[in-house]
């Protein structure tokens, strides 16, 4: 686990991207969703401006699976790429937020095995 701290940033948001765009777009690899969301956590926890960077990786994942709604109107891709990744950000920072000012997700942290909520 250290050396994904070590990391740089720009890789783990491009690894979480390609594991949310292969496990929405391909039958049978939506399994690759659980890790892609541990490394938008992992994002998530680093410092400098973690909502433009979950923003970000929102609206290139919604980019990459939505690309088809530019045959209906263009502007429809905009507003798609847009207003779903904002939504999918303020459902992810809920997350957060619940965990950091409610203790919310307490008994998974003591659970064995539970990387995913803990701090």
């Amino acid at each position: 686990m250290s050396s994904v701290k070590k990391t740089p940033i720009v890789i783990l948001m491009a690894l979480a991207l390609a594991l949310l765009t292969l496990a929405w777009t391909f039958p049978h690899l939506g399994v690759l969703i659980i890790p892609a969301f541990v490394l938008l956590l992992d994002i998530s926890k680093r410092s400098g401006p973690r909502y433009w960077r979950l923003y970000a990786v929102m609206a290139l994942w919604n980019a990459t699976t939505t690309y088809w709604i530019a045959n209906a109107h263009p502007l429809g891709v905009v507003a798609t790429v847009v207003l779903t990744a904002h939504s999918w950000h303020l459902r992810c920072g809920l997350v957060f937020v619940l965990k950091k000012c409610f203790g919310v997700f307490r008994r998974f942290e003591r659970s064995a095995g539970s990387t995913f909520f803990r701090c």
